[in-house]
């Protein structure tokens, strides 16, 4: 059928199938918004939130950095959230998504435009629900990177809030910031750098390589950049790096790195996060081939279909060469800093960054290789229909993933039921007045230690953080 008598009838089948796409993306993601309301307190949750009870926020942050850890945000946002109970920690992972979306759609916009390439808004939409949901279908540890409150709030929040830096710079590149507010706005982006970067060691260093690539980006594409960009670029940096160096000299370094021994030196702090990362990279090619694929197939079947110059051949390659690079910097800066605590392997949690960078990198390979395929026949045809068939395939893989979704709909069901009857005997007892309560050992969360018969760590911050004089946990 000819597209222009389509369009004239009233039906354009590119159009259609995007919305569906958007429409599916968006339900996958309502679903693992919903599997977050079966999140509950778990491991390093009971800790922080004892300490935030009981000292409240400024004066349990001190106590927090001194003695227990350097993630500072990461506190001061859980003294924020305590005073909702749990359901600050059931409805934390829509939240997040919601503002991965949203955040993701704002910074894709102007980054897009930057570099001067013509996406209508509902591509730029598409772009940013497949890149979120991706990167949280096929996260190293869902669990520990979404619905559970301490690995999102370490891991995964800061990548939205870093899209929204990236987005608040990038406009102030090509127009000036508010008359009568620039020193506010300035001030502003010290202090938004400096929370976000406290979040984790992860964070802070991959939010420095952000800003530093980010500025490169600007003054090699912009030919107009503005002086607020500037001043806004370098009070960012700044924030970063002041939250890498409060970080860095807090206390309570002493008994982590007593655990896990930094590195004997830069050598092998370098050499160990080259071989990790590469092996991030094998793991995952050989893994997720066909998540990867159809992630690939629908970018580049939505770019085909976009309007737009067709990308030369040496200029294409040139482009991938440096996606590829630029990929390779934030994932080589995420892996960082776990690898300097004692060489080790990052765990599952702390590779959400990595996967976000490396589904990002992937994405943009994708999209070069359709604007070097892209020509004025490429809408047209075989082709045409062969994007349609891409984006299609791309619609239905979410719903296959949420049928994939429904073990771990399970076990999280069952595991918030156990938890919510273990705490149901915990109030009924301190409404009786009783300070000491017996309970059976129990399977409420997988992958996290959690409360057992020999007693531990967790069992000792619970007992606290419910008021107990006594947890006594039987098998």
């Amino acid at each position: 059928m000819d597209p222009q008598l389509s369009r004239r009838r009233g039906y354009d089948a590119p159009r259609a199938v995007q919305w569906l796409a958007v429409g599916t993306f968006i339900m996958a993601l309502a679903f693992l918004g919903y599997l977050g309301t079966y999140a509950r307190y778990w491991a390093d949750d009971y800790c922080y939130g004892l300490v935030a009870r009981q000292s409240g926020l400024w004066q349990g942050l001190l106590e927090w950095y001194t003695l227990s850890g350097n993630r500072f945000s990461a506190f001061a946002l859980v003294a924020l959230l305590e005073p909702l109970g749990l359901n600050g920690v059931r409805f934390l992972p829509a939240a997040v998504l919601l503002l991965w979306v949203i955040s993701g759609y704002v910074f894709l916009r102007e980054l897009l435009g930057l570099f001067r390439v013509n996406f209508s808004r509902r591509g730029v939409l598409l772009l940013a629900l497949m890149l979120v949901f991706y990167s949280v279908f096929l996260a190293p540890d869902r669990l520990q990177t979404l619905y559970w409150r301490m690995g999102t709030l370490h891991y995964t929040l800061p990548l939205p809030l870093m899209a929204l830096t990236g987005w608040a710079l990038l406009r102030a590149s090509r127009q000036s910031a508010l008359q009568g507010w620039r020193n506010f706005l300035y001030l502003f982006l010290v202090l938004w750098t400096f929370f976000i970067g406290g979040l984790s060691e992860t964070t802070g260093a991959l939010q420095v390589t952000f800003l530093v690539l980010l500025g490169l980006g600007v003054w090699y594409k912009s030919t107009s950049i503005t002086k607020s960009f500037w001043i806004g670029w370098l009070s960012a940096l700044a924030g970063a790096l002041l939250a890498l160096g409060v970080m860095l000299l807090s206390p309570s370094n002493a008994w982590r790195q007593a655990q896990l021994p930094p590195p004997p030196s830069l050598w092998a702090l370098v050499t160990f996060t080259l071989r990790y990362a590469l092996d991030f990279v094998v793991y995952s090619l050989r893994g997720l081939p066909i998540p990867l694929g159809v992630l690939a197939l629908t970018v580049w079947g939505l770019t085909v279909l976009q309007s737009g110059e067709r990308i030369p051949f040496s200029k294409g390659l040139a482009g991938i060469g440096l996606s590829l690079a630029i990929g390779a910097v934030f994932l080589l800066s995420s892996m960082a800093p776990s690898v300097y605590a004692g060489l080790q392997y990052p765990t599952g949690r702390a590779l959400m960054p990595a996967r976000f960078v490396f589904i990002f990198t992937l994405m943009t390979i994708a999209w070069m290789l359709a604007g070097m395929m892209r020509s004025p026949s490429s809408v047209q045809g075989i082709w045409r229909w062969l994007a349609i068939g891409a984006l299609l395939l791309g619609a239905l893989y979410p719903m296959r993933g949420v049928l994939n979704l429904q073990a771990e709909y399970q076990g999280l069901s069952l595991r918030a039921q156990r938890w919510d009857e273990r705490y149901a005997q915990i109030t009924q007892a301190l409404a009786q007045g009783e300070r000491t309560v017996t309970g059976k050992e129990t399977d409420v969360v997988m992958g996290l230690e959690d409360w057992n018969a020999g007693g531990n760590w967790v069992s000792t911050c619970a007992e606290r953080y419910y008021g107990l004089e006594h947890l006594e946990i039987v098998q």
